[in-house]
């Protein structure tokens, strides 16, 4: 905010270059930041489930190495005492593998709740990534993959869809005359009419700028238009 209202205050203008090195200076950092924690927690994560499948592995081949190895002896010394021995050995093998098996088990609970909270950072990082940051709503890339998803499932269907583009007239002039923080005022207004006037499965996104997009599924032109009037006259 800082750097920008400096900019302004010198009337520097605003290119699509300029905006693109604010943003990979103030603003893609802490993205990469994020991703690079979700990244090595996931890593952590991993490499501990590994160690204790193959700590749970050693345990478990040792106990049946232990069972062959007291078959061999009974089969050797078949007598009551030889099997008393044995059995008090079984047991104790017994309760070493449920201690390991226990500590496993609350290993992996522990690990399920890691799971569920880097889950949930995974979709925060993705919502962040398919949101408009100014007015809350979806943002360019999220509509190429929104309607990538419909031209697919409609490639081969006779069912209509409706795409409206629309933008906001003399937005430069009302910006320069009034202020970037004004202009702001009315992105916001504009989306959260837009956003209201949608139902549905219907999807509105900032296209960018000052041009926003409405994309109406299963809605023929007579529909589309149904909606584009009354919002264009807000």
């Amino acid at each position: 905010n800082a750097q920008i209202d400096e900019l302004i205050s010198r009337d520097n203008p605003f290119s699509p270059t300029l905006n693109h090195q604010l943003y990979m200076e103030y603003i893609a950092p802490q993205n990469c930041e994020v991703m690079e924690h979700t990244h090595k927690d996931t890593e952590l994560l991993v490499r501990s489930l590994i160690d204790k499948i193959e700590s749970m592995h050693s345990g478990t081949s040792h106990f049946s190495g232990e069972l062959e190895h007291f078959q061999t002896i009974l089969s050797d010394h078949p007598n009551i005492e030889t099997l008393s021995t044995l059995v008090a050995d079984l047991l104790e093998e017994t309760e070493k593998v449920n201690e390991s098996n226990n500590t496993m088990k609350e290993s992996l609970a522990k690990m399920g709740e890691k799971v569920e909270s880097l889950k949930q950072g995974m979709a925060t990082l993705n919502q962040v990534a398919l949101t408009d940051p100014l007015t809350g709503i979806a943002n360019r890339r999220a509509f190429d993959d929104t309607l990538n998803d419909i031209l697919y499932q409609y490639e081969n269907s006779p069912r209509h869809c409706c795409l409206l583009i629309l933008d906001i007239d003399h937005f430069k002039i009302f910006n320069d005359t009034y202020g970037h923080s004004v202009g702001d005022k009315v992105l916001i207004y504009v989306a959260s009419a837009l956003t209201n006037a949608i139902k549905g499965d219907d999807f509105v996104a900032r296209f960018g700028g000052e041009e926003f997009v409405i994309l109406l599924p299963d809605t023929d032109y007579e529909g589309g238009l149904a909606v584009a009037e009354p919002v264009s006259k807000k």
